[in-house]
């Protein structure tokens, strides 16, 4: 689990007033480049909030406390610039995502102080982005919750997707009391918050024959702890009696797919080895021996992707021709 369990009084607590950074001028560092992550802005454009929106929100904050609790400081703002003074150590993977900005509140009990809620809304700028920090921080256990577009229980936190946001609401202690008052606090602040229902591409692009939904993640850098796949979608799907790692990117052009497929087959050059290319119907297909298992990957015009460690490669090949035909029209 991430640092906001280390400290959960000093968690990201964000909640309506979030817009409040994108008022200050927050949303103009979107357009700068992070770890070298591939922008997704021409296909999904920033949204960008009113000094309205932020009042309307400010207000329902305190319109909307549960019965009972208050808020125990005043609530903070956070730039893509500060964002390590409260989450350090977490900080450069949220600004690997582009994220815009967060602000963090506490909620407490009036009468007893040993109950407190963080809850943090970290706004990322587009669907994509949000998708992505909630996939890859999800925990591999957890209790799967309906709220939002996707949320989970897991270790006393809340975790959700709701639009360009990734909400969490993080309890004092794992009781049935805190999480009714976090359920609360979580729908009256999507209620507050716009989700205009635009998809993200890459995820709807995903075949759905054999996916494992809840594996899906989405890295903007260092996919699979490789530093030259970005952009990348990787799930898992079952095929037959097989499960299948697959990952694919979309680039901005033809050249830019070639120089990321090219940097795999340098990888597999020094951990593997190339084995046989496959060609058919404009895509390539090469077979690397990783050792332990194989990995194919494919190069079609801008699309890249391939599957990892399987341990039969001819299924591999297989399910990777319907998945990149697959892609091809999208």
């Amino acid at each position: 689990m991430q640092s906001h369990f280390l400290n959960k009084r000093v968690l990201t607590v964000c909640i309506f007033l979030l817009l409040t950074v994108t008022v200050t001028g927050c949303t103009k560092s979107i357009s700068q480049t992070r770890s070298g992550a591939i922008h997704l802005s021409k296909m999904e454009p920033v949204r960008r909030s009113t000094l309205a929106e932020y009042q309307v929100l400010s207000q329902q904050l305190g319109n909307n406390l549960p019965d009972g609790w208050e808020l125990l400081e005043s609530v903070k703002t956070y730039t893509p610039e500060s964002l390590y003074e409260i989450i350090n150590g977490s900080a450069e993977l949220y600004l690997s995502y582009d994220v815009v900005g967060l602000t963090h509140a506490n909620l407490g009990h009036k009468k007893d102080p040993d109950k407190y809620i963080d809850i943090s809304i970290y706004d990322m700028g587009s669907v994509s982005n949000a998708f992505g920090i909630f996939s890859v921080e999800r925990a591999a256990e957890h209790e799967s919750v309906s709220l939002g577009r996707l949320a989970y229980w897991s270790e006393g936190g809340l975790f959700i997707w709701h639009g360009d946001y990734y909400l969490l609401i993080v309890l004092a202690e794992d009781t049935a009391e805190l999480r009714k008052i976090g359920i609360k606090s979580a729908q009256s602040i999507i209620a507050q918050l716009n989700d205009p229902g635009k998809r993200a591409p890459g995820l709807d692009a995903l075949p759905q024959e054999g996916l494992k939904a809840e594996t899906i993640r989405f890295f903007r850098v260092d996919a699979m702890g490789l530093h030259f796949l970005k952009n990348t979608y990787v799930a898992d799907y079952q095929v037959g009696k097989t499960a299948l790692t697959t990952f694919y990117s979309r680039g901005d052009s033809i050249q830019a797919m070639a120089e990321q497929f090219n940097a795999y087959l340098d990888h597999v050059k020094k951990y593997g080895k190339i084995g046989d290319e496959i060609n058919r119907g404009g895509t390539k297909y090469v077979l690397c021996d990783m050792g332990e298992g194989t990995d194919v990957i494919f190069l079609r015009d801008n699309l890249m992707g391939g599957v990892v460690s399987a341990s039969h490669a001819d299924t591999a090949v297989e399910h990777l021709k319907t998945f990149s035909d697959h892609l091809t029209r999208q």
